[in-house]
């Protein structure tokens, strides 16, 4: 008998310990699975614009809409951040501090996550991520970004990782200084603002690094340019 009630307490604490280790599933506020169907935590049945506190969350599709498209998009207005869904489900995300959207990886894409950070959009990709103040569009079916700037709504076609893949590549950086790219526009061109040094070896005695900053368009994921000086870039052509 005592050695069953050993065997018992020993399984209650192996089952207690199992559950403060394993960490909980935190799910956004809008999910996109791997064939694009939307999936919306709402309050019950309320219209409400605030945002629902996480225990009193419920599962809303929003996949059975009239519309052809069900568009995801994210904007500022005035002090309030707003998350809408096809144009009709609308969500005042300002103090929202989980998730805002995620987006299941496919087969041609990764998995994406997106968040607000002091007022700022950040696209997360394989631990990428790419800060905007611009509004974010998600066509769900199609997988498409869209960043309305200034000038215009522009495709996002390159996402963070693979900007980060593009800079690498083709060696305009050696090393990056952190993860976290910021989306710019110059002209009429989108593009992601890459920090980091670049690297060069004089004649195997000492490892010239030097603090340099590329433009990667956020269409192609060519690089557009870089601040490093004219003397670097012969420099760099002769050790090459």
């Amino acid at each position: 008998m005592m050695q069953l009630r050993r065997y018992l307490l020993l399984l209650a604490l192996i089952s207690v310990g199992f559950v403060f280790l394993v960490p909980s599933a935190q799910a956004a506020l809008v999910s996109v699975d791997k064939v694009g169907t939307i999936t919306v935590k709402v309050l019950g049945k309320e219209t409400t614009l605030a945002v629902p506190e996480p225990a009193s969350l419920e599962v809303k599709s929003a996949g059975d809409s009239a519309s052809t498209t069900n568009l995801i998009s994210l904007a500022k207005e005035g002090d309030k951040v707003n998350l809408k869904v096809d144009g009709e489900e609308t969500l005042d995300v300002t103090n929202w501090t989980e998730d805002l959207v995620e987006i299941e990886e496919r087969e041609n894409a990764k998995k994406i996550i997106i968040t607000l950070v002091e007022g700022k959009f950040v696209i997360t990709q394989e631990g990428v991520s790419a800060t905007t103040a611009y509004p974010v569009s998600i066509d769900p079916e199609k997988n498409r970004f869209m960043v309305t700037t200034p000038s215009g709504e522009k495709y996002l076609a390159i996402l963070p990782f693979e900007a980060m893949e593009s800079v690498l590549r083709a060696k305009a950086v050696t090393k990056l200084s952190d993860n976290n790219f910021e989306i710019t526009e110059e002209g009429k061109d989108l593009s992601y603002a890459v920090a980091g040094e670049k690297s060069l070896n004089l004649f195997n005695v000492y490892d010239l690094n030097l603090p340099i900053e590329a433009k990667v368009s956020a269409s192609t994921g060519e690089i557009l340019s870089t601040n490093e000086p004219v003397w670097l870039k012969l420099l760099s052509f002769f050790l090459s």
